[in-house]
Parts: structure tokens; sequence; C-alpha cells
């Protein structure tokens, strides 16, 4: 297999892209991410959520993210035929080449706007921006149009109405993972807008760093590890360390993360400071964009929920512990379980 050609995807010369990525080849010359020569891609292989940069090299079986390569290491052509009709029956492959990506590139939407704020000290601009594109990503996947636009001083006005009603401050906190650097920007109830550059790493090397982590906490052969930790604390000091002091100065209880493009799948939570885990100190939610929510507080301290969750799947491994997650949630929390969905 040879990908010749890349194209651009969030600043990196890409030769594979999807949703979820599936490759499967019967080869006995190592896949080579960065040089196609023999058997490789000239540049990287992406998801959405997930990169395998060059240079690398692939044999046997690679998990990173939501993309899976396997190579069973044996050219299909030098093996009997019924074994090569074994071989031949690979998992769905889910891939796309450059000339099908080249198209609208949600990842890369409005950079340019953004940066062009941010070089102009303008942070209420680029917070406004960013929080279009998080909200573009997710209508264009419905195929509409983001009609609403974010105010910082409305998200601030709301902010205060939740400290009204609940005593507990919370903070808004957007990541931009641009090619060189990361930048943190946070919205708080009151206040100029936080803005804190991270010129220590850039997008590659974060999501590298975001697939680690995410890998080594899903693996279950590191089950009762501490094989998640490294990751863990570098992605705290990258995301949360920069504005720890803001956020302890003002008495913040509550993160609410709007996180880039690749970056969303990040347990947060789990986030360690080498004293504890972030959910430890904070409560914390996850949005793609506030324009996207309707932040008015209301209690659900008497509402009913409804669980949902499933234990088996045609392509992935079952999760046997869903129906007894959901039984202990329902009857900790009042409401009605559905086991598969």
């Amino acid at each position: 297999m040879r990908a010749l050609e890349t194209f651009n995807r969030s600043g990196t010369p890409t030769s594979i892209f999807g949703q979820s990525v599936n490759i499967f080849i019967n080869n006995d010359i190592p896949f080579s991410v960065g040089d196609p020569a023999l058997n490789g891609a000239a540049g990287a292989i992406q998801s959405e959520n997930s990169i395998i940069s060059s240079p690398r090299t692939l044999s046997g079986i690679v998990q990173v993210g939501n993309i899976r390569f396997e190579n069973k290491g044996q050219n299909i052509q030098d093996i009997p035929q019924e074994q090569a009709n074994v071989l031949l029956e690979p998992p769905p492959l889910v891939i796309d080449l450059a000339p099908q990506v080249l198209t609208k590139s949600p990842p890369i939407l409005l950079t340019t706007e953004i940066e062009v704020a941010l070089d102009n000290d303008d942070l209420n601009r680029a917070l406004a921006l960013l929080d279009q594109r998080g909200c573009e990503e997710v209508t264009s996947y419905f195929g509409r149009p983001c009609d609403s636009e974010l105010s910082i001083e409305d998200l601030q006005a709301a902010l205060n109405e939740i400290v009204k009603k609940t005593g507990k401050k919370p903070a808004v906190i957007y990541t931009l993972a641009r090619p060189t650097q990361l930048d943190l920007m946070m919205v708080t109830p009151e206040g100029e807008t936080i803005y804190a550059p991270v010129r220590v790493v850039g997008r590659e090397q974060l999501l590298e760093t975001v697939n680690q982590f995410t890998n080594s906490i899903r693996d279950p052969r590191l089950v009762n590890t501490r094989a998640y930790l490294p990751a863990s604390r570098q992605l705290y000091q990258w995301l949360i360390a920069p504005l720890r002091s803001q956020l302890d100065a003002q008495g913040v209880e509550t993160l609410v993360f709007v996180l880039d493009s690749g970056m969303r799948g990040i347990p947060v939570a789990a986030l360690h400071d080498d004293q504890g885990f972030l959910i430890e100190r904070f409560s914390m939610a996850l949005a793609p964009s506030m324009s996207l929510i309707d932040t008015r507080y209301r209690s659900v301290q008497q509402a009913r929920i409804m669980a949902m969750g499933a234990s088996e799947f045609k392509d992935q491994s079952p999760l046997p512990a869903v129906p007894i997650e959901l039984a202990q949630i329902t009857k900790n929390l009042g409401g009605y379980g559905v086991p598969q969905c």
C-alpha cells in the first residue's frame, strides 16, 4: 500500500484522513509513515480526534485513538489460497484519501481570523470566533448553519446568574491548538478575559500526548496500573497549570471546557497535578461551543434521569459492566435505565 500525496490538515502534511480509520494489509514490509517508497504514506494518518505522525514505522497491530492499523506480516501472494481467503476478510475500511477531503476542513475553520484577533490583542473577538468554529463544526454535520454568536458580556452575565443561584463560581476555558503553540483563554463571571499562551508545545505534540493519555486509560491490559500518569501530568501542565493561580485566586469551583478539535475526547477529570486528580478539586463539564448551550440555570436536584448505555457491539469489545453501572446510577440518583441503545 502506498499513499504518495499529502494535503494540509491542521498544519500537518497528511496522506490519510477519516472520521475513524482502519487500515488492514498483509505485507512482510513494515508500513512507513513518512516514506511511501515501498509500503507507506508520504504524510501523517489522521482521524477526527487522533493522529499518527511521521516518521513512524508500523507493524503488527497499532491502535491510536480511533485509528487502527493491522498488518498480518505476510504477503498475501505468498500463502496458500485457503489461508488467503481468511486474511482477505478485514474489518470495514473507513479511509478518506486526499482528493476526498480537500473541501471544507472543520479543524482549521476560521483559524486565520482567530490568529489575527489574538495578534491584535482582541481577546473577545478571538473567543467569539473560536466559539463560532465549534458551533459550525457541530451544525454543519447536520447540514444547518450556526445562527448564534457568542457575546462575552452575555456569557459573563449567565455565569454571574449561576453564582447568585448556586454560590459556586464557574469559569469557561477555551483552547486553540496551533502548529507552534497552544492558546488558553478563560472567561470568569467578572473581569477581563484571561489569556495564557503556551509556547512550549504545538498541535502535533499535543495531540500525540492526548492519544497516549486516552489509549493508556482505555487499554484493558493497563487496568490497575499508573501508565496514564506521565501523559496526565503533562497535559495538566499545558492545559491547567498556566491558569491555576487565577483559578485559585478567584475561587473558581466549576470548569467548563470548550476544547479545540482533536482534543474533545480528553478525560479532563483524570488530569493530575502530582497531588490529585482535577475532579477532586473542580466540578467540570465539556461543550463544543457555548453558543449551543442554554446557559440558564435550572436545579436538577429533584429531576429524574434516564440512563442509557450499550454493553454489546458488532465491531467492538463488549462492556459487561454497563448494566451494573446503569443500575447503580439509577438507584443512587433516581430514574430508569436502558441497558442497550
